[in-house]
């Protein structure tokens, strides 16, 4: 009878990240704001996080939130500051890596305290 090896090989996917999600954004005073999101695959390699800020949609500004990422995806959070009182700001976020650019997150909006 002949003898039969099964060799089972695993390779991770290689790629650009998945696009991260926001769960949360808690507001801190009038000139501040926390921004929460669950990070997707990062597609086997470093990411870094943007956060794209606005106060009318059109005008964005972009924040990097630098992160080096382990093997499981998991909640993380920047505060932005300088942030104008009793404005009402849209955000939202990508991820990039050695392979590209991830999709972007759905768009938040809060308002910022008096």
């Amino acid at each position: 009878m002949e003898e039969v090896v099964v060799l089972i090989l695993s390779f991770p996917y290689l790629g650009p990240p998945s696009k991260p999600v926001i769960i949360a954004i808690e507001e801190k005073g009038h000139d501040a704001a926390t921004v929460f999101w669950n990070e997707g695959f990062h597609g086997g390699f470093n990411q870094s996080v943007f956060i794209e800020i606005s106060s009318d949609r059109s005008n964005v500004s972009t924040k990097l939130q630098d992160l080096s990422t382990g093997d499981i995806p998991t909640t993380r959070n920047s505060t932005v500051n300088g942030l104008e009182g009793a404005t009402t700001y849209y955000v939202r976020l990508f991820a990039t890596n050695l392979h590209g650019v991830s999709g972007m997150s759905g768009v938040w909006n809060f308002t910022t305290g008096n």
